[in-house]
């Protein structure tokens, strides 16, 4: 998975780049701020990417519940989400 968003984000660089490119093309102020827009889109993009990409590292750290020398109790509620859940 981690190389998928790697090439994603990657690939959303390289369109933001073109975007930045056909922007500083345009002599229409419309058309230009429409390529902006885009690149601004395609930025967002690969900055939720990189989001992912860093709490999927994060969360590929922490030990899974089962290994936690947890109370039988607390350990059903990390398994099955927390107090919020419960109260359901």
């Amino acid at each position: 998975m981690r190389k998928v968003l790697r090439e994603s984000i990657g690939d959303c660089y390289g369109h933001a780049e073109h975007c930045r490119r056909r922007a500083k093309e345009q002599s229409d102020p419309l058309l230009r701020q429409d390529f902006l827009d885009c690149e601004r889109r395609w930025l967002l993009l690969a900055r939720g990417y990189e989001l992912a990409e860093r709490l999927e590292t994060l969360s590929n750290g922490l030990p899974r519940p089962s290994a936690l020398k947890l109370p039988p109790e607390t350990a059903k509620l990390v398994l099955r989400g927390g107090m919020a859940q419960q109260e359901r």
